[in-house]
């Protein structure tokens, strides 16, 4: 499995569970299953359709100090929120389960594992959604404010 290659995933194999690693099948149709809109629009890199999210935050993340910063971020508004999340890391990689710590510690990590191609976070019960864009915005958007 390629997965074997990654390097944050052979850092944290301890606290990473392997969900699958039909991607991006499996992980679109589970946020399908959650009611999530997939983007359909092309030339836009982004896997969710942000158009269709009434409840939205969005902000650059590709700045000075941004892996503390967000990190602090992410453990305020995720401060009640009791599950884990599930992250892709795109093509050649699984998808992944890790705990909420786990996920707000690494998030940077797993942005650097995929080469900086974005990626999406979901909670395990499909009430927060996070997407790190892959385009030359750098945008965090997420169904919550954070």
């Amino acid at each position: 499995m390629m997965a074997e290659l990654n390097w944050v995933l052979q850092e944290n194999r301890n606290h990473i569970k392997m969900l699958s690693d039909d991607y991006p099948r499996y992980f679109h149709k589970m946020l399908s299953n959650f009611g999530f809109p997939l983007n359909r629009h092309p030339g836009v890199k982004r896997v969710l359709d942000w158009d269709q999210i009434e409840q939205k935050s969005c902000f650059f993340f590709d700045f000075e100090h941004c892996e503390k910063n967000i990190a602090e971020r992410l453990s305020k508004a995720l401060t009640h929120q009791e599950c884990s999340f599930i992250v892709e890391l795109g093509y050649d990689n699984p998808i992944v389960e890790v705990s909420k710590e786990c996920f707000v510690e690494k998030w940077h990590d797993f942005a650097a594992a995929n080469g900086w191609t974005g990626y999406v976070a979901i909670s395990s019960d499909g009430k927060v959604v996070i997407e790190f864009t892959d385009d030359h915005e750098y945008l965090l958007l997420s169904n919550i404010e954070i």
